[in-house]
C-alpha cells in the first residue's frame, strides 16, 4: 500500500548540501547553510534506522540500505511539502529559478507560468515570474535561525584556532511528505534527522490520497493521471549522467542543473559521492525523459520523482 508519511521537525534543522566551507575564507565569514528541502538519502538514511543492523557486512551506503528495507518498505517513491489547511492535508508543488524556490498549492499556477514563459519573450514573462515567485517563496513556510559554531579540542576543552563559523538553521512550517510504499505498524515516532540528528515526529497518516507510477524502470511519477503530460515538474532531484547536461538544457523550461552530494556517511566516516542532477522545483519537457539516461540506482529512495503538469 502507497501513503504519505508526515516528518513534522520538533526542532531547527541543519540539512547541508555539497560543501558549507570555503577553503578561503576564515571566522565568521564562513557560513554552514542548511537546506530549505531535504533530500531524499537524509530521509532514508533516517528511516534505516529503525532497522538497522550492525552485522551487514556491505561498503556502500545504498547497498546497506536497501537490504535494511527489505520486507519493511518496499519503495520510497518521493518527498513533497505538505501543510495542513482547515484540518485537511494540502500538497505545494516547488518552482525553483536559480537558488529561488516557490511553493504552489496549485499545478495550474505553474502551468500559467510555463504557459506565459513559453509564448513570451523574456522581458515579458521575467517580471509575471519574479512576482509570482515573491508571493509563494518558501520563506513563507521556514523560519531561518543563524547560530555561531566553534569546534572543541575536547583534549584540551579549549576552542580550536579560526574553527568559528555562521550556521543558518531552517525550521519548516511544512511537513515533510514521505510518498511511501509500506512502512511499519507505529502510527507515530520519534527520529532524528540528518548528520546533526535534529529531532522530528513521524505520522502515518492515510488520508491523503496520492497515485505513484514507473517511467521505465528510472522515473517515479506522483499525482500523475496522465502519463501523457507535456511538461513535468521535479519533485526530488532527478540524476542524469554527466554527458547529458546540453540535452537536458535544451529541454528544460526552468531551473537549475547542479553537482550535489548524497550527503555523509556517518557508518564509515567519509562523504558520500557527487552527483549531477536537476534540481527540486525545475520543470522539464517531457521528451527529457526520452532523450536522456536518468540513474534509476537511486529511484528506491525517492530521487528522480516528477509529477505531470499542463496535461
Amino acid at each position: 500500500m502507497v501513503f504519505v508519511l508526515l516528518i513534522d521537525p520538533v526542532e531547527a534543522l541543519m540539512l547541508r548540501g555539497k560543501g558549507e566551507f570555503s577553503p578561503t575564507v576564515i571566522g565568521t565569514r564562513n557560513y554552514a547553510i542548511s537546506l530549505l528541502i531535504p533530500r531524499p538519502s537524509t530521509v532514508a538514511g533516517m528511516l534505516g534506522t529503525f532497522f538497522y543492523d550492525e552485522s551487514n557486512q556491505r561498503n556502500n551506503w545504498l547497498d546497506i540500505l536497501i537490504d535494511l528495507f527489505q520486507g519493511k518498505i518496499d519503495k520510497i517513491y518521493g518527498l513533497i511539502p505538505v501543510i495542513k489547511e482547515e484540518n485537511k492535508y494540502q500538497l505545494l508543488y516547488p518552482l525553483r529559478y536559480d537558488e529561488d524556490i516557490a511553493l504552489f498549492k496549485s499545478k495550474k499556477e505553474i502551468c500559467d507560468l510555463i504557459d506565459v514563459i513559453k509564448k513570451g519573450e523574456h522581458d515579458k514573462w521575467e517580471a509575471k515570474l519574479f512576482s509570482a515567485i515573491k508571493a509563494n517563496n518558501i520563506i513563507k513556510y521556514i523560519s531561518i535561525s543563524e547560530r555561531l559554531g566553534i569546534a572543541l579540542d575536547r583534549e584540551k576543552k579549549v576552542t580550536k584556532e579560526h574553527y568559528i563559523y555562521l550556521a543558518r538553521y531552517v525550521f519548516p512550517k511544512y511537513k515533510i511528505g514521505v510518498i511511501i510504499k509500506n512502512w511499519i505498524d507505529e502510527e507515530k515516532l520519534v527520529a532524528q534527522l540528518g548528520g546533526e540528528g535534529r529531532v522530528v515526529s513521524i505520522l502515518k497518516d492515510d488520508s491523503l490520497k496520492i497515485s505513484v507510477a514507473e517511467e521505465g524502470e528510472n522515473v517515479n511519477l506522483i499525482d500523475c493521471v496522465n502519463k501523457e503530460a507535456s511538461y513535468y515538474s521535479v519533485l526530488t532531484p532527478l540524476v542524469i549522467n554527466e554527458d547529458c547536461v546540453e540535452e537536458s538544457k535544451d529541454h528544460m523550461v526552468i531551473g537549475k542543473i547542479d553537482k550535489i552530494t548524497m550527503g555523509f556517511d556517518i557508518r564509515f566516516k567519509r562523504r558520500k559521492e557527487l552527483v549531477t542532477a536537476i534540481l527540486e522545483g525545475s520543470v522539464i519537457e517531457k521528451e527529457l525523459l526520452d532523450r536522456c539516461e536518468v540513474n534509476g540506482r537511486y529511484s528506491v529512495i525517492g530521487y528522480n520523482a516528477v509529477t505531470c503538469l499542463c496535461l
